[in-house]
């Protein structure tokens, strides 16, 4: 069978942060995102150390995937990689007017990707 990593139909961002085995790779993901591996675990509310020495390790990937499906949608809306990260750093006035990555670096990554969900799935197809 083949390996999970082989994608049928890659997202946005998919190929940037994906190890060859199919696993997020926090140091990937971090350089595709433009943040440092320290935001980085603490926007996944993880510890740098862990990141650090285990960039594919299994506990970072359910939050790591929840964050590039998050990022993938908004590059997929906005129709573009690089306007998704001008989006991340831009203030929102639905969001207070505080960037996306100010609310991530808080631990609510939940929170953002139910906002990004709200906005997308107003989108017509």
């Amino acid at each position: 069978m083949a390996s999970t990593a082989v994608l049928e139909r890659p997202r946005p961002f998919d190929l940037d942060v994906m190890a060859e085995d199919g696993r997020v790779d926090a140091k990937k993901l971090a350089g595709a995102i433009d943040v440092t591996l320290t935001q980085l675990a603490q926007i996944l509310e993880m510890k740098p150390k862990n990141l650090t020495e285990s960039p594919t390790g299994r506990k970072l990937q359910e939050p790591a995937m929840k964050l590039v499906a998050m990022m993938n949608d908004v590059a997929e809306y906005v129709q573009d990689k690089r306007y998704a990260l001008y989006w991340l750093r831009t203030p929102r006035r639905e969001l207070g007017d505080r960037t996306a990555l100010d609310w991530l670096m808080q631990g609510k990554l939940d929170e953002i990707r139910d906002q990004v969900s709200r906005v997308v799935d107003l989108q017509p197809d």
